[in-house]
């Protein structure tokens, strides 16, 4: 991009003046993340009335000096990953997760699968702010009521043996004994 404006324009801008300028003009185009986060519940209407099976859950925390809802986290299952799970896909799904680098920040956590082919499958995931015990608990808490996931002994769940969703994994079974955790 500096090459560009060197040649078309003939001007020396420097790496950061053009960095700043970049940040600038695409915000004037796609607005602030605040602004984007302030859309998502017409985002989210929109999904239910084109994907009706699909399960969606916000979580925001309701500022009372602002009065104003401040995002937590979105928890997305589409109908049809949901039925094609159902209907094709092993009793195996892998949990991960990986952090999110924008101002923002945040972590994508998600459960894939492997089906008939034996082809990774993409089941759920979910956007939270921060990645600690109490966003896992409610990830796998939703994942489990959502997959109807009663019977524990028929599935096997694969990690990467975070200490941490190792520890939520053992809270959210009856016992320990019934999730199997490998690497």
């Amino acid at each position: 991009m500096q090459e560009v404006m060197q040649v078309d324009n003939r001007t020396s801008l420097s790496v950061w003046k053009m960095y700043r300028v970049k940040r600038h003009a695409t915000k004037a185009i796609n607005g602030t993340e605040l602004e984007q986060y302030s859309k998502l519940c017409d985002y989210c209407e929109e999904l239910h009335r084109t994907n009706p099976d699909t399960t969606i859950k916000v979580k925001c925390k309701h500022s009372v000096v602002s009065q104003t809802c401040i995002f937590k986290s979105i928890f997305i299952c589409w109908g049809a990953l949901k039925k094609g799970f159902m209907a094709g896909c092993r009793s195996k799904i892998g949990l991960d997760g990986t952090h999110i680098k924008t101002t923002v920040g945040g972590a994508l956590l998600c459960v894939v699968s492997i089906d008939g082919n034996n082809n990774m499958f993409l089941v759920v995931y979910v956007y939270v702010l921060k990645e600690n015990t109490k966003t896992w608990t409610w990830f796998i808490s939703l994942l489990m009521e959502d997959l109807c996931m009663e019977n524990s002994h028929l599935w096997t769940i694969i990690s990467d043996k975070d200490v941490g969703i190792y520890g939520r994994l053992d809270a959210q079974c009856r016992t320990p004994l019934l999730c199997s955790t490998y690497v």
